[in-house]
């Protein structure tokens, strides 16, 4: 993550870290099948985008307590500037964008 966001300030960095670790987090604690992380920062655009695959499936239903849950959905909704889930077939992405 440091590499990729070389040359910005230290809070997005800061809030770049916490954003992938929410998103991978959550999909760990569902018991998904976590497929990949990408990181594609666009200077131009002064964004970075972060994005989870993983697999779902019936069996993968446990669910974050509900203060956890809450916490997960106020740093998104705090640090990115958007952000959603987009499925296809079983693997489902969880994507957020922060800006600088």
């Amino acid at each position: 993550m440091r590499d990729v966001m070389r040359g910005c300030r230290e809070a997005v960095v800061v809030d770049a870290v916490l954003l992938a670790d929410e998103l991978v987090t959550d999909v760990l604690r569902a018991g998904s099948g976590l497929r990949g992380v990408w990181l594609t920062r666009e200077n131009d655009q002064g964004q970075l985008s972060i994005e989870v695959d993983y697999l779902t499936d019936a069996a993968s239903t446990a669910s974050r307590p509900d203060e956890e849950a809450w916490v997960g959905r106020w740093l998104l909704e705090r640090l990115a500037g958007v952000w959603g889930v987009r499925a296809t077939g079983p693997v489902h992405t969880t994507w957020a964008r922060l800006s600088w």
